[in-house]
């Protein structure tokens, strides 16, 4: 369950709570479970948050620094991440259906089993990430950087038959 501190800091901005994070980069936040539908997140201090379980749909992540959070079964689905730096972030299992990860690095991040149908990885970073079983049926992978990724087992159809 998310920390009610952590979450009232956050719905007060960006600014606010990037300034928060600046003052106090010991604390780990915990957003676990909460409802952020919509949420415009775009350019936050996002490093280290458990983001586990909530649902994020349609939020505006673009920009946004989430080095090692924890978004394992997170919804994201519909969500604005564009440029978002996911470096070794644990969305395992997570809903990305159709979500904008354009030129995102997603570079030693965890996506086992998570379900990318649909989502724009144009241009993305994914050097060594784990996509083992994850669902790509019908992402853009256009100019995405794939190396030393694992895709063992994972769902790749990306054209049409």
């Amino acid at each position: 369950m998310a920390n009610p501190d952590h979450l009232a800091i956050l719905r007060r901005g960006i600014q606010v709570w990037n300034l928060w994070r600046g003052d106090n980069p010991h604390i780990s936040p915990d957003l676990s479970g909460a409802n952020l539908f919509h949420a415009n997140l775009k350019g936050a201090f996002l490093v280290g948050v458990n983001f586990e379980g909530s649902a994020l749909v349609s939020a505006n992540l673009a920009k946004s620094i989430l080095w090692g959070a924890n978004l394992e079964k997170a919804n994201l689905r519909k969500s604005d991440l564009e440029e978002a730096d996911l470096f070794e972030a644990n969305l395992k299992g997570a809903s990305l259906l159709k979500v904008n990860l354009k030129r995102a690095d997603l570079s030693k991040a965890n996506l086992e089993e998570a379900s990318l149908a649909g989502a724009n990885l144009e241009g993305a970073r994914l050097w060594h990430t784990n996509l083992r079983k994850a669902d790509l049926y019908g992402a853009n992978l256009d100019k995405a950087t794939l190396s030393e990724t694992d895709l063992e087992d994972a769902e790749l159809f990306v054209g049409q038959t």
